[in-house]
């Protein structure tokens, strides 16, 4: 029997004479036709998850492709683009990636900025127009 229960064949027991066979070989044969079963479950669910598997590797390899193309893009923009985390209701923000025009404009260093607060790069940059932009997204969701 499949696994779906579908009986697909059956079990001959042959000799060269004629048998009635007593219930412990009955029995047997029964454990026989279990372990098979079982033994058809297990190789249907390790082609399966061979399946799962060879879908998420390609889906894995498609995902770092699209991250290198994206950094590329991000990385060579002209325009300036920082990603940031705002926490406590937006009062402040985090750096979380910048790109080079970014650095390039508001003269910072990724390395030195990322994961820190926007307070505490620029401790009098509350007024200046990159803070009001980065509020302004914030608030409204348009760059």
């Amino acid at each position: 029997m499949w696994p779906d229960g579908e009986i697909f064949g059956t079990i001959c027991v042959l000799d060269n004479k004629e048998n009635h066979y007593d219930n412990k070989c009955v029995k047997l044969l029964e454990l026989l036709r279990n372990s098979i079963q079982k033994d058809l479950q297990l190789a249907l669910d390790e082609r399966m998850l061979e399946a799962k598997i060879k879908y998420i590797q390609a889906t894995e390899n498609k995902l770092r492709e699209s991250e290198i193309k994206y950094r590329e893009l991000f990385n060579n923009m002209r325009s300036a683009v920082i990603i940031y985390n705002v926490k406590n209701g937006g009062k402040n923000f985090i750096f979380e990636d910048l790109n080079k025009a970014a650095e390039s404009i508001e003269k910072i260093n990724k390395v030195d900025v990322i994961g820190k607060n926007f307070k505490k790069i620029f401790p009098k940059g509350l007024n200046t127009d990159l803070f009001k932009i980065m509020k302004h997204v914030w608030r409204t969701g348009v760059p």
